[in-house]
């Protein structure tokens, strides 16, 4: 039952959003009546009503016995939303200010990671490029055989293009396959692009300080390495220049 799913998703227990559910489908319920129509115990409809009425969710009548009316659900929803929202901005400003500083450069960190899957691969993709400040060496072979892989290419093209516009140097080779495809982020215009027949996996290199690999694969299992590995770094970058060399 979705509606109960959804209902757990702002704060009802399951007791609660079929209270909620029942006084909704009534106008007016008494907690006998909404017992009755849902399979919440007797024994336990007082409580629920209760917290309900607290987490504001039903007005209570002053009569005898006490009956129910459920507050429209738009606006209990808007407001749990901008609660919800203050709530993981306040966390999100808490926890970035206790352990972004146990990222900083001084830390070492140094190792060799991988990571699985499409997604995962293009949003250290984007980190990697978001974070470079001189100079960034990219070899696209190929695409992901996945629907989001243009979408994905769009995006990492769009922040290229602002790098360079910041003024990071680029060195950019793709593969003759995709050389269509690539030409319609129009980075081009802003900076040389060669075309490789290697067909070895990606490279991105930013700063001389890390390295990210995807490795080819079967669509769904998209394998990727990053690095900040000096000797692994020094070792893509000569890799990449063979590259450079060999492409037009």
């Amino acid at each position: 039952m979705y509606i109960l799913e959804n209902l757990k998703l702002f704060g009802l227990n399951k007791y609660e959003a079929l209270a909620y559910i029942q006084i909704v489908k009534s106008g007016v319920a008494t907690a006998k009546e909404v017992s009755r129509g849902s399979d919440v115990p007797y024994s336990r409809t007082y409580d629920v009503l209760d917290s309900l009425e607290k987490k504001e969710w039903v007005l209570v009548e002053a009569s005898k016995p006490y009956r129910y009316r459920a507050e429209k659900i738009d606006v209990i929803l808007d407001k749990k939303e901008k609660i919800v929202i203050y709530e993981l901005e306040e966390a999100k400003d808490g926890l970035i200010e206790e352990l972004l500083p146990y990222f900083n450069e001084d830390i070492k960190k140094v190792g060799l990671w991988t990571l699985r899957g499409t997604k995962s691969i293009h949003y250290k993709v984007l980190e990697i490029i978001s974070s470079c400040g001189e100079e960034l060496d990219t070899f696209i072979p190929f695409l992901h055989k996945c629907p989001e892989s243009l979408d994905y290419i769009e995006e990492e093209a769009r922040i290229i293009k602002e790098k360079l516009m910041a003024g990071v140097k680029l060195r950019l080779i793709v593969g003759r396959e995709i050389i269509e495809k690539f030409e319609k982020f129009e980075v081009q215009d802003v900076c040389e692009v060669r075309v490789s027949e290697e067909h070895v996996g990606w490279i991105i290199i930013s700063d001389s300080k890390e390295v990210l690999y995807g490795v080819p694969s079967p669509s769904g299992s998209e394998v990727g390495i990053w690095s900040d590995e000096p000797e692994m770094v020094r070792i893509s970058g000569i890799m990449f220049n063979y590259l450079w060399e060999g492409s037009k």
